[in-house]
């Protein structure tokens, strides 16, 4: 008896586990009235019937309660689908999935037609009083997580929805595996209601968390993003670019890209790292970026962005703002920084036919990045860093600079400084930009491929096996304006052509030539002067160096090149 009575206290708690097969079930069970999970539950949904969620414009709120929640279907190969039946109403319905604690886990799904408008759900649910962003009348989703311990999205697809798919607000450990984003409805207005997985990160002190985790986590992994896109009213407001717009204010309404966006807005103990990984963005476009927006606003933590083993295709801006595959802002305002910081690393990735889209006439380039800095000469050199390695861009378009990449560093005063470096590691630019869209007729000024602006140290390098190549381009391959450029390793330029310097346009800009370095100009043309490199450098430049610096004194050096052109 004893050894019966012992085996029995120590069996793990099974959660309750509820077979969803009838139409109308999931509905009662979810959202007839706020949900308090009174113990771990599992939804096991029938995947031969459609899951009806019935149109009423509310959301249906599910409070975790520090409990446990699994919502799957009854297969493994096969989708349970959930589906918002439409009305003559102009939202459908959402849910809210919220908790200091607890877990959920989403397997198998499959919602469409759902989403609905914010302000059907509880405000302390989804905004914080001590955050400088908050979402407005207009924003809507499909699901909703907040401050959930831990989230586990895989094999759910979210497609022909209103607002966001998913808003997902200080999460200390989520996983998006195999998720799919796809055919935003648009109901063509002049505002945003968001598109695509929002990731919210802001203070805490209101949230009342409890377990407060030393660092946010969240991985997306295999996802799918595909045609998440606006579409707007001839007459619509033309609204300022996101980083000009959260400039001059102290606080913001929501900002998003048509498939992810990453707002970092925390000023407490916790950083957050994102991680992208194997995943496809195709077909976006939106107001402030393209597929991707990533925004560090009045945040003073150390918060990071990791992208890997991804592709971006055929995504655009939709007027006025540049980032067709990727906009990054980060704000650090008058921080003194003491440590480095890594916002964002882009590795083993392809951005191909980026910043140009059907029936438009702006062209905004691939990969758009701006840094705000109030500058103090008591920081360190390179206290900012920001990494591309293995990238490979072709037939990205912009009508004039940075068809590829722009990166800026918008210093106060405006005078250079030292706290920001990029790492331009083994890329390869082939065929930028497509000189095939019909728009380029009207606009197109070939200036450069990659465009940097005030940074202090943009070091260019590439190995023997993966060198960094550019070849067949149009337009000069690096454009420089007030910074500087150290270039090592191996270098190939070959077939390049632009108005003048084809591999480099110097504009009060240094190259710095790294022992060893072996650079490859050949068969590169222009229409002025300059064939491989063109440089210009103002009387009262404030470098005060040559246009080309040695870094040590022994040095081996080789470049093969046409002419080289500068003016003094």
């Amino acid at each position: 008896m004893y050894l019966f009575m012992l085996f029995f206290f120590t069996l793990p708690l099974v959660p309750a586990a509820v077979f969803v097969n009838t139409s109308h079930q999931l509905e009662g069970i979810l959202c007839n009235k706020t949900k308090i999970l009174t113990g771990d539950l599992s939804l096991h949904l029938d995947t031969r019937i459609t899951h009806q969620i019935r149109s009423n414009g509310v959301f249906c709120p599910v409070n975790m309660n520090h409990y446990s929640l699994t919502i799957t279907s009854d297969s493994n190969d096969s989708f349970a689908v959930i589906s918002c039946i439409p009305s003559d109403k102009y939202w459908t319905r959402g849910f809210a999935f919220y908790g200091t604690n607890g877990s959920l886990t989403m397997r198998g799904l499959h919602f469409t037609h759902c989403g609905t408008n914010l302000t059907t759900l509880d405000s302390n649910i989804i905004n914080s009083t001590t955050s400088s962003i908050y979402f407005t009348k207009h924003h809507a989703a499909v699901l909703v997580f907040t401050d959930i311990a831990n989230v586990t999205v895989s094999n759910v697809t979210i497609m022909k929805y209103s607002g966001f798919a998913i808003i997902a607000v200080n999460l200390p450990y989520a996983v998006f595996d195999y998720f799919k984003v796809s055919y935003s409805y648009s109901q063509k207005t002049d505002f945003g209601i968001g598109r695509g997985l929002l990731l919210l990160f802001f203070n805490r002190i209101a949230r009342e968390t409890v377990d407060a985790s030393t660092q946010y986590q969240i991985n997306i992994s295999n996802s799918t993003f595909h045609k998440n896109s606006f579409k707007y009213l001839y007459n619509y407001t033309r609204y300022p670019c996101a980083a000009i717009k959260h400039r001059k204010l102290s606080n913001m309404p929501v900002v998003n890209g048509a498939a992810l966006t990453i707002l970092f807005t925390q000023n407490d103990t916790a950083p957050a790292i994102v991680r992208i990984l194997n995943s496809n963005f195709t077909l976006n476009n939106e107001y402030f970026a393209g597929a991707m927006l990533i925004f560090t606003f009045n945040s003073s933590i150390d918060s990071k962005t990791i992208i890997d083993g991804s592709y971006f295709e055929h995504n655009f801006v939709l007027d006025a703002c540049n980032g067709g595959a990727i906009s990054a802002t980060f704000f650090f305002g008058k921080r003194i920084l003491t440590k480095q910081h890594r916002p964002l690393v882009i590795t083993n990735s392809k951005f191909n036919s980026n910043g140009f889209g059907d029936g438009t006439t702006w062209m905004s380039g691939a990969i758009e990045m701006t840094v705000y800095k109030d500058v103090n000469d008591s920081e360190r050199q390179h206290l900012v860093a920001i990494s591309f390695r293995n990238l490979h861009f072709e037939l990205n378009t912009s009508p004039n600079f940075g068809a590829c990449l722009t990166v800026v560093s918008q210093t106060f005063p405006s005078e250079s400084s030292k706290y920001l470096a990029i790492f331009f590691d083994s890329i390869v630019a082939y065929n930028n930009p497509n000189l095939n869209v019909k728009e380029m007729n009207k606009k197109f000024n070939p200036a450069s491929l990659f465009h940097f602006e005030n940074i202090f140290n943009v070091f260019i390098t590439g190995t023997v096996t993966e060198p960094g190549n550019f070849s067949h381009n149009y337009g000069s391959v690096f454009e420089l304006l007030r910074s500087q450029a150290v270039l090592k390793g191996h270098l190939l330029f070959n077939a390049n052509i632009a108005n003048r310097g084809a591999a480099f346009l110097l504009m009060e800009s240094v190259l710095y030539l790294k022992k060893r370095l072996r650079a490859n100009f050949t068969n590169n043309a222009v229409q002025f002067l300059g064939g491989a490199i063109y440089a210009v450098m103002n009387e009262d430049f404030k470098m005060g160096k040559c246009t080309f610096q040695y870094s040590c004194t022994s040095w081996e050096l080789y470049i093969l090149t046409k002419p080289l052109w500068l003016l003094l």
